[in-house]
């Protein structure tokens, strides 16, 4: 008898013990919050010549019809996730163009003139990655509502240019939009994607491609006009 109960309450603690293992913990809370790198290139043309008043496009005139390479960065936090997340952003970039400078008889010298752009974008975003949360679908398009703050700089062998006595150097202020669509690389490789999250800490990688559609003339003075319509391109990754 001692044996039938002793048997009993091994075999009644090893099924409690199994039942133990096969325990699972609770999944993970969704997130909440985000944080977004980027970076990216393109290329831009200032559209120098859409300043009232102008006969010609000085840039035109200078650098010809090429476009300034750009390459920047951004950073970005998602505040609040729902049906797509909604963020903040900072951007910033570098972009440069020389050509020969122009005599006043309006031949081109043999020294070098350059303009110089910092482009500078605080962004309200709203990405609609739901098509990646809720649906798997890998493509994600997103908006942007942003002001821009250009620091520009205009040099003639080096040195900053003077006109009529002024420096050639500024700072422009100006809005602007931009649309685009993420492509989420976690959909080529699962695995993949699992192991970059466990050793680096990235939740998520994806390439993209935008449009910029800005206005940056100082909110409409006359004075010297870089907006631009340009395209950007570059990779990301969240934590």
């Amino acid at each position: 008898m001692r044996r039938l109960v002793g048997l009993a309450l091994l075999l009644s603690g090893s099924a409690w013990a199994e039942t133990v293992v096969q325990v699972q913990p609770p999944p993970p809370p969704p997130r909440t919050t985000g944080l977004l790198f980027e970076l990216r290139v393109g290329t831009l043309r200032p559209r120098v010549g859409d300043e009232p008043g102008l006969t010609s496009n000085p840039y035109s005139d200078v650098f010809g019809n090429t476009s300034m390479l750009y390459g920047g960065g951004e950073v970005a936090f998602l505040f609040w996730r729902g049906y797509g997340s909604v963020g903040i952003g900072f951007s910033a970039g570098y972009t440069e163009k020389y050509g020969p400078a122009i005599l006043d008889n309006g031949t081109p010298s043999k020294e070098k003139t350059a303009l110089i752009l910092f482009p500078l974008r605080l962004s309200v975003q709203y990405r609609f990655d739901a098509t990646w949360t809720r649906w798997r679908v890998p493509l994600v398009p997103y908006f942007k509502v942003a002001l821009l703050a250009t620091p520009w700089r205009v040099t003639k062998g080096g040195s900053t240019e003077v006109f009529g006595g002024n420096p050639g150097n500024g700072l422009k202020w100006g809005y602007g939009f931009t649309g685009g669509v993420a492509f989420v690389l976690d959909s080529l490789s699962q695995q993949m994607a699992k192991d970059l999250s466990n050793d680096t800490g990235i939740i998520h990688s994806y390439i993209f491609a935008e449009y910029n559609y800005d206005v940056s003339n100082d909110f409409g003075k006359v004075s010297l006009d870089l907006s631009a319509r340009w395209f950007t391109f570059g990779l990301g990754f969240e934590f």
